[in-house]
């Protein structure tokens, strides 16, 4: 075919898009080639005869993007031009979780065409997220901005907000689909929503990064997180933001149709609005008593503590090694730590008088985190319930009572928890090895009960707080399918932090230690990074979300405590020697090969802590289980210690201990430990032998009982 003698027509349907701003719209138009029509049996020129309603729309688009740019450059460095999403009431805006994202942040305005009131707006979100791993759905309760200082949008007949951010747990869901829904908010016609998602930095990159980052450099890093200004990020957050990266995300194109898109100048505060401090703190504490800042550096950093208002204040740092040595560093006014390349230590920071501690650091992406817990306040007559689904859950429970600041005594920690419905026949193994069947209470309300001190070093995360947390008290609560458990204080008030344990988690790392090397002297608190339990809410945390005092948030810092050598108990069990050529003897201690099974009498009402030692020709990690997959618990209670699958490190020879809880019942448990395929490892579990008389033949294998060697 000749295209020089065909004419050929292009039929375009119409699209209506009454969503877009008029300037879009129009800047769309201007750019598309002419669409051809016939006219009786002319063929004629649409957009000719469109040209001065075209010109005259221009001239308004002109006018609106100018008055953009005006914003941008009266800004400079500091302001960006970002797109958002109009979300109404009623609405949901529908974006992808991609793989390996943990958190997202919502960055929230309010909308509305005429006057928006300067006043707060009270709005309801709620954020559902699902993925190939799991589900999580959050009712969130902000106030909204009505202030417009830092905001100016594309089009001028609306009015937005200044920003607010939420995050979202997205951890553990895997891919899937986040949903933002409007429910309501008052005095607007809606929010405008941008999305990010939070992306690790590598460790190189984030021990370069401060060095690498100015002024404007972390604006523009707070910037992409969502955030209006750098400088108005605490100092927790700031420190997240040098180890995180944070990711623009989109709308899903399919599943947002009626969704529209506008465009706004968003502007930080002007340069001569910042402080210009020279020497500025990472953070400061308003100290009283004997209240301690704790923190664990990285090296390489220098961390410096400096006594604010108060020049000839005395500061002291305590520094705490892993080898049990403790360092006391003294300073008038001031005192710097200097932490070696490639070293870990805890550094407990105090002033001689009350007064604000500040601190600084070389190199603040060395120092570790300080972990924020929700508390949920309980009382008499608000009690934290937690309802099971369709299978038993484990769930740990860490209770702490408020008490004035100053308090040098000690505090009772009373609880009583109340585990009603789930009743069925539960399957049992008896202390004889024999299986039977036993009727579960449809009640069961056991007491918990603890004392603890207040802390000198967990804060509420609260300006000027006139109280202060005790010391945590944990307890373990097995909670059967479909069962309701209710956790009411036996007097005053206290704040429960939740989590439920992952039972698809890997298994729990545990350390191991060369048998020529003495037992550590010190650990860390609070949870190594094994990620098997996960933070929840009540079921009823519509109670406390509601109530001006049902939730708080306590900062928890990692310190190093004392620790003593586990003190192993000797259960009865029995182990058969089988006739293998794989069992090897070392300094007279017989290794049986992984492909055995031990036996293990549990006792009753009692954790039992197994000394093992284990041994490998090369580097393994070594993976002991109890009764296979899943430990066989109890259905119902409360543990001192939960048995969980443990990954034991092991080069050469070395020795650990395995916890079989007390949320196991009394009986025998079978302990198995699993190489990696291919490889093998031997593993020795103390016993006494059977005496037999002199010139006695050795005698066949069988089984051998007894108690455990110290």
């Amino acid at each position: 075919m000749n295209p020089k003698n065909h004419r050929g027509r292009v039929s375009r349907s119409s699209v209506s898009h009454p969503d877009r701003s008029l300037t879009s719209r129009l800047t769309r138009l201007s750019i598309l080639e002419p669409t051809t029509r016939e006219v009786g049996l002319r063929p004629v020129r649409w957009s000719l005869l469109a040209l001065p309603l075209i010109a005259a729309g221009l001239v308004f688009a002109v006018r609106e993007v100018a008055r953009v740019e005006r914003v941008l450059a009266a800004e400079g460095s500091r302001a960006q031009r970002v797109i958002v999403y109009e979300v109404r009431p009623g609405g949901a805006l529908r974006v992808p979780i991609e793989p390996g994202t943990d958190v997202f942040r919502v960055v929230v305005h309010a909308v509305k065409k005429g006057t928006l009131s300067a006043t707060g707006h009270d709005t309801r979100l709620i954020l559902a997220a699902k993925g190939k791993k799991g589900a999580r759905t959050d009712e969130v309760r902000l106030k909204a901005p009505g202030t417009t200082a830092r905001v100016a949008p594309e089009e001028a007949a609306l009015v937005v907000g200044d920003p607010i951010a939420v995050n979202f747990d997205a951890h553990g869901l895997g891919a899937g689909e986040l949903s933002i829904a409007l429910s309501s908010i008052a005095d607007a016609d809606g929010v405008l929503v941008r999305i990010y998602r939070r992306e690790a930095v590598g460790a190189e990159s984030i021990a370069s990064r401060p060095e690498r980052l100015g002024a404007e450099g972390r604006a523009r890093l707070a910037h992409s997180a969502g955030e209006v200004d750098w400088d108005e990020l605490d100092a927790d957050e700031q420190t997240m933001l040098l180890g995180e990266r944070w990711r623009r995300v989109a709308a899903l194109p399919n599943a947002n149709k009626g969704v529209a898109a506008h465009a706004i100048a968003l502007a930080g505060r002007h340069p001569k609005e910042l402080p210009t401090d020279p020497d500025p703190a990472l953070a400061a504490w308003d100290l009283r008593g004997d209240e301690r800042i704790a923190l664990i550096a990285r090296g390489k950093t220098r961390v410096r503590a400096r006594s604010e208002a108060d020049a000839q204040a005395k500061v002291i740092a305590t520094v705490r090694h892993r080898d049990g040595r403790v360092d006391t560093i003294e300073g008038q006014g001031e005192v710097q730590v200097d932490v070696p390349e490639d070293y870990e230590a805890a550094i407990e920071l105090f002033r001689s008088t009350p007064g604000a501690l500040s601190l600084r650091a070389s190199d603040p992406s060395k120092l570790e985190r300080v972990v924020r817990a929700a508390g949920w306040r309980a009382t008499q007559g608000r009690p934290v319930v937690v309802k099971a689904g369709a299978e038993p859950i484990v769930l740990r429970v860490s209770a702490r009572r408020p008490v004035p600041r100053d308090a040098r005594e000690t505090f009772s920690i009373a609880l009583d928890a109340r585990i009603t419905g789930g009743f069925q026949a539960a399957s049992t193994i008896s202390s004889t090895g024999a299986a039977g069947a036993q009727s579960t209470s449809a009640e069961q309300v056991v007491p918990l009960r603890a004392t603890r001190a207040r802390s000198i070093y967990d804060r509420y995360d609260v300006r000027d707080p006139d109280a202060a947390p005790t010391s945590s008290a944990v307890f373990h609560v097995l909670l059967p399918a479909s069962a309701t458990l209710s956790l009411t204080p036996a007097e005053g008030t206290l704040d429960l932090s939740l989590a439920e344990l992952d039972p698809g988690a890997d298994p729990r790392p545990v350390p191991t230690y060369p048998i020529d090397k003495p037992w550590p002297k010190m650990t860390k608190t609070g949870e190594p990074e094994w990620g098997g339990y996960v933070a929840r809410r009540p079921s009823n945390y519509a109670a406390f979300e509601s109530a001006e005092d049902g939730r708080v948030v306590m900062r928890l810092p990692a310190r190093y405590v004392e620790v003593k050598e586990p003190e192993t108990k000797a259960p009865t069990f029995r182990v058969k020697r089988p006739e293998a050529a794989d069992v090897i003897v070392r300094h007279n201690q017989i290794f049986e090969p992984t492909t055995v099974a031990f036996e293990i009498e549990v006792p009753r009402g009692e954790p039992l802590v197994l000394p093992v030692r284990a041994f490998a020709h090369e580097k393994l990690d070594l993976v002991a289980r109890v009764d296979g997959d899943a430990p066989a618990r109890r259905d119902r209670g409360v543990a001192e210690r939960v048995t969980t699958a443990r990954s034991l490190a092991v080069e050469d020879e070395v020795r650990t201990v395995v916890v079989l809880g007390d949320d196991l019942p009394p009986g025998k448990h079978v302990l198995t430990f699993t190489p990696p395929a291919g490889k093998k490892a031997w593993v020795h579990l103390p016993w006494t032998a059977k005496p037999r008389l002199p010139g006695a033949p050795p005698p066949d294998p069988h089984w051998i009982e007894g108690e455990l060697e110290d």
